[in-house]
């Protein structure tokens, strides 16, 4: 079995980090994130402007994707970095951390969430 771990350095030739995909994942992130914060801003001001829940909801989860992408769109840009003395092998584990930490984000706000429910279900607010 053998593994390739790209080093990135300017004499390898058979590294992966400046490839064309690379830099075209970089640039789908970006489109990603400006079409999502365009519609988060629409939505947030719909929203307040109708006095609409639902909206106000949607744009928070919507600002939240913003979030996750940018987070991804920071670690994409430094998993190119090439490789120095500290990080032998690059940063290209960053991409990995990121998943994690937008992994563990989901996972608080779910149990935010799962939290709040159960003080309604222990204690309904009065309808008005």
């Amino acid at each position: 079995m053998h593994f390739h771990f790209p080093t990135c350095r300017p004499s390898c030739a058979s590294c992966d980090c400046n490839d064309p995909s690379a830099s075209q994942k970089i640039r789908q992130l970006w489109i990603a994130l400006a079409l999502i914060s365009i519609f988060a801003v629409a939505e947030l001001s719909v929203g307040l402007f109708s006095h609409s829940l639902a909206l106000l909801a949607e744009s928070g989860h919507m600002l939240s994707d913003a979030l996750a992408l940018g987070v991804a769109l920071l670690a994409t840009w430094l998993a190119q970095l090439p490789a120095s003395n500290q990080a032998t092998f690059g940063y290209r584990r960053v991409e990995i951390l990121a998943a994690l930490a937008n992994g563990v984000g989901l996972l608080v706000v779910a149990g935010l969430i799962a939290w709040e429910a159960i003080a309604r279900l222990q204690e309904p607010r009065p309808k008005f």
